[in-house]
C-alpha cells in the first residue's frame, strides 16, 4: 500500500492548537508546498486536485488514509484552513 504516515490524534490536536504551522507535512503533495506562502493560491480547483485523488483511494481501501502523502496532505489543508477569530 505504500508508505504509511505516523499518526498520533493527541499530539497533532495539541500542535494544532498550539501553532498548525508547526506540523510538519514534508510529504504532502508537492503542488500544495509550492503555494504554502501564498494564500491567493489555495483555489477550490487546486484544493480539488489534491482531494480528488485521496478520497478516490480511501474509497478504494479505507486504509489509504494512512498513506503518509495522503496523510500529510490533508493536515497541510487543515493547518493552511482560515480560522475564525
Amino acid at each position: 500500500m505504500g508508505d504509511s504516515g505516523d499518526f498520533d490524534v493527541n499530539a497533532s490536536l495539541k500542535a494544532y492548537l498550539d501553532d498548525p504551522q508547526s506540523i510538519p507535512t514534508p510529504e504532502a503533495n508537492p503542488t500544495l508546498l509550492d503555494c504554502e506562502n501564498d494564500a491567493d493560491a489555495f483555489t477550490p480547483g487546486l484544493t480539488n486536485s489534491v482531494l480528488n485523488p485521496i478520497a478516490e483511494a480511501i474509497g478504494e481501501t479505507p486504509e489509504a488514509v494512512l498513506q503518509a502523502a495522503h496523510l500529510d496532505s490533508l493536515q497541510f489543508l487543515l493547518k493552511c484552513a482560515p480560522t475564525i477569530p
